[in-house]
């Protein structure tokens, strides 16, 4: 898929924080949850994570992707990449990780 090919693209530039600008844009959809890990969010376009996701893909490129081209199974790969700080359950869904320690 076209944002696939995006996010290798992405990935190979060397020397770029790849993530970091995805989790800034990531953390304010959550809200802040003293006691445990918060609340789940669901990733199936169209939502808000879909939507910020596609947002960090086309962002510093002359590329428009279209909400349809972000599979799930995409979205949900990428996800799972961006570290512990994120949770992804089998459902589709995301939140935030317990803070440990």
């Amino acid at each position: 898929s076209e944002a696939n090919a995006r996010i290798v693209a992405i990935f190979a530039q060397p020397g770029v924080p790849k993530l970091e600008p995805l989790k800034a844009l990531l953390l304010p959809l959550f809200p802040q949850n003293e006691d445990g890990p918060g609340d789940w969010l669901q990733v199936d376009s169209p939502s808000k994570v879909a939507d910020v996701v596609l947002e960090w893909l086309v962002e510093g490129s002359s590329i428009y992707l279209p909400p349809h081209c972000l599979w799930r199974d995409t979205l949900l790969s990428l996800l799972r990449r961006t570290g512990r700080w994120l949770e992804v359950d089998a459902t589709g869904s995301v939140r935030l990780a317990a803070v440990s320690g």
